[in-house]
């Protein structure tokens, strides 16, 4: 394609209330000067501070107040988690008071919320923080004053909080996975007595 310029367009629709018109946004680019394609992220995603932050959660959940307390070192061996990482999250989570955190030799972390009432979209709004999906103000984009990106995605992002609010920890921790957790938590105090 030598001397040609390629172009790529893209086409958003988004569905509208009945009797309202449908928002379709068209963007144009020259194939060549775009980004690599590993440099596209093609999916929405919760960060990995709120995906650690959504394990610290289940586990304490699924270990409870019988198992006796998870430390930070037991939470990282079993998620693989930089202990670096994880007492960020967890300072998070207690600031917010969702945990307990116990210094000292028989330290260690326990749910201090009610599983039972705990929404899933509270603690991602929280974990999240207030960041838009698109960065409207930080670009130099020709249709900003007419397109409808950031109010549909603003729309899209409140449906997914809402659909998250529909669960609470308790329904993540019912079952099999609540049992799993129990034997991973009896698995890792039993190798640690054996240390």
């Amino acid at each position: 394609m030598a001397g040609k310029q390629r172009r790529l367009l893209y086409a958003f629709a988004f569905s509208a209330p009945p009797g309202s018109a449908k928002i379709i946004c068209i963007l144009s680019a020259d194939f060549d000067t775009l980004p690599a394609v590993n440099e596209f992220h093609t999916t929405m995603r919760i960060t990995r501070f709120s995906d650690i932050g959504l394990r610290v959660l289940i586990y304490l959940a699924g270990t409870g107040q019988r198992q006796g307390l998870a430390t930070v070192g037991e939470i990282s061996r079993q998620f693989d988690i930089p202990i670096n990482h994880l007492v960020k999250v967890v300072a998070r989570m207690a600031h917010a008071g969702w945990i307990q955190a116990v210094r000292g030799r028989n330290g260690g972390l326990s749910l201090a919320s009610d599983a039972k009432t705990l929404r899933i979209g509270a603690v991602l709004r929280e974990l999240e923080g207030d960041a838009e999906l698109v960065d409207c103000a930080g670009m130099d984009c020709a249709l900003s004053n007419d397109c409808m990106l950031r109010g549909a995605l603003a729309a899209g992002l409140r449906a997914f909080y809402q659909a998250m609010d529909r669960y609470t920890l308790a329904d993540l921790v019912k079952g099999s996975v609540g049992e799993q957790i129990i034997v991973m938590h009896r698995r890792f105090a039993q190798e640690a007595l054996q240390t």
